[in-house]
């Protein structure tokens, strides 16, 4: 008796379709009416098929039914679809202090009494209701160019000091809430250094997982840097990528343990900016001299080529907020029963181009500068196939090849400090910028308006090359524009499990002063911290 896979009872269909891929799962419907009829109505089916268009990820520490968890994840998309904002609660905090970040959850406030560098930090978790605060005092200097990560209770201090000097730098591991050394990390503070190393100063920090990334400079070469991989439970350094021969390093941004995206530009001739992509995998790594070994170069994206009288900058900002970490005790961050998948995320990369001896610049420098958003997915979309790729000859994208469809560019955003990312959303003051690929396209074949708020830009950018690119710049990304109904007046948006807005306030008042028998002003400085309830953001799960 011959049996074919459609007499298989529904029950275990649904079983064996479950463990395929969602697109792959949307292409079984085709198969015949049976399959379609199946998938169409199997609520198990539909809720992959929904948490692979949104970019998300299940929560497995989340104990909800499949029902639910559909329900949920149909009511979070629409949401962002018509965004109707309001303000919770607000917190008014007196003083701005001389540096501030948000990380996380997580408001850092930095006081300089003393220069160059900072001995003492407030913190302000701004997730928890009644705002918990506390502060940080150290015996030692440090800089405004630290890390935390609330889920790891974990904050990194890069150490400075007045006089730089000798071939190494120091980073404390500390706990965030109590300010001593991390109970996981074996030392803290943490001595990184290399005889090649000449006063080393240690300009940024990035954490993933258990790995920190930093870049140093050098005094002997102050234009140039390179980027350092530790361990901070061990302090043991376990990758250098020192400044390669025919580039020279800009910026960095750590993936994840495994991966690591660099920006750069081509020395002569050319001057090319290029994202290049780093295999941190100890197995596909050489060993340097002396023991220390290098990330993988394993891919070069290539960006337009700028005219040969620019000079070319190109930073990377990429994406964090919470994640699901093994050693954290927030694994069901607000019961989100899904996350977004770090794979799907944005990455913004800014590019400057310096124009020298420009005749309509007062110093002669005249500057261009343009951002670009692009999927995380376009240099790692397929990463078994850079894993596999020849380490000694890096894969080399042209431009034409990758650019024009996976990027969205725009010219001279004034106010682009005023936004921040949170997995394929770019959110701003008064709008939200969806770069789910996926989702859009399915609602433009669908000819889906769901709000006159809410509009899908499908047609190019194009940005004319004239004197600054050789050619015009051509980016078709498809991105969805939702304006925020309700004006909130706010300055700035922060995001991570939920989204918080804010406003700087800034008052003077005067009053008669006897000592010079006139009158004085006071200006006092705050912050406003405004909680916002119409949708919540799901955690960033590390895995990728």
């Amino acid at each position: 008796m011959k049996i074919t896979l459609e007499d298989l009872p529904s029950e275990l269909l649904i079983k064996i379709v479950s463990l395929l891929r969602y697109h792959d799962i949307l292409r079984t419907q085709a198969v015949s009416k049976r399959f379609e009829e199946l998938i169409r109505t199997s609520v198990r089916l539909q809720y992959i098929i929904e948490l692979g268009v949104a970019g998300y990820v299940h929560n497995p520490f989340e104990p909800l039914f499949t029902e639910q968890r559909l329900r949920m994840l149909v009511e979070h998309q629409a949401a962002w679809k018509r965004l109707d904002l309001r303000i919770a609660n607000t917190i008014s905090m007196s003083g701005l202090g001389d540096y501030r970040k948000y990380d996380r959850g997580i408001y850092l406030r930095l006081d300089a009494n003393t220069m160059p560098g900072f001995d003492t930090l407030d913190v302000f978790d701004l997730m928890s209701p009644n705002l918990p605060s506390w502060s940080i005092h150290t015996d030692f200097e440090f800089s405004n160019d630290c890390e935390v990560d609330p889920v790891q209770d974990l904050i990194v201090l890069p150490h400075v000091s007045s006089v730089q000097q000798g071939s190494s730098l120091d980073i404390s591991v500390l706990s965030l809430r109590l300010g001593t050394i991390h109970p996981r990390a074996s030392c803290s503070p943490i001595r990184v250094g290399f005889e090649s190393w000449d006063m080393p100063l240690c300009t940024s920090v990035q954490v993933a997982d258990d790995v920190v990334a930093l870049s140093v400079y050098t005094h002997r070469f102050a234009h140039k840097f390179e980027v350092v991989i530790l361990e901070w439970t061990t302090g043991a350094v376990k990758m250098r990528l020192s400044q390669p021969v025919d580039r020279v390093l800009r910026d960095f941004y750590i993936v994840s343990p495994q991966w690591l995206l660099v920006t750069s530009v081509t020395r002569y001739p050319g001057r090319l900016p290029a994202v290049d992509v780093y295999s941190l995998d100890g197995m596909a790594s050489m060993a340097e001299a002396g023991g220390t070994r290098v990330p993988t170069h394993v891919a070069t994206y290539e960006l337009p080529p700028p005219r040969p009288e620019h000079v070319a900058r190109i930073r990377i900002n990429g994406n964090n907020a919470w994640n699901y970490h093994k050693s954290s005790v927030y694994q069901s961050v607000l019961g989100c029963p899904f996350g977004t998948s770090k794979l799907s995320s944005i990455v913004h990369l800014t590019l400057r181009l310096v124009e020298v001896l420009s005749s309509d610049a007062p110093d002669g420098r005249r500057q261009h500068v343009f951002d670009i958003f692009t999927p995380l997915s376009t240099f790692l979309g397929n990463v078994e196939t850079l894993n596999e790729g020849n380490p000694t000859e890096p894969l080399l994208v042209p431009w034409n090849v990758w650019g024009p469809q996976s990027t969205r560019w725009f010219r001279d955003l004034a106010a682009i400090h005023t936004a921040s990312t949170h997995g394929c959303r770019v959110i701003w003051p008064d709008r939200v910028w969806d770069f789910n690929r996926i989702d859009n396209v399915r609602d433009i074949s669908r000819r889906e308006n769901v709000s006159p708020w809410s509009y899908i830009h499908d047609l190019p950018t194009i940005i004319k090359g004239a004197s600054v690119f050789l050619e015009d710049i051509v980016s078709w990304l498809p991105y969805r524009e939702t304006y925020i109904q309700s004006p909130l007046t706010l300055q700035g948006m922060w995001t991570t499990d939920r989204l918080v807005g804010w406003n700087v306030n800034i008052e003077s008042a005067f009053y008669w002063n006897p000592v010079d028998n006139g009158t004085s002003q006071i200006t006092e400085e705050g912050l406003d911290v405004h909680l916002l309830e119409g949708v919540t953001l799901p955690p960033l799960c590390a895995s990728i």
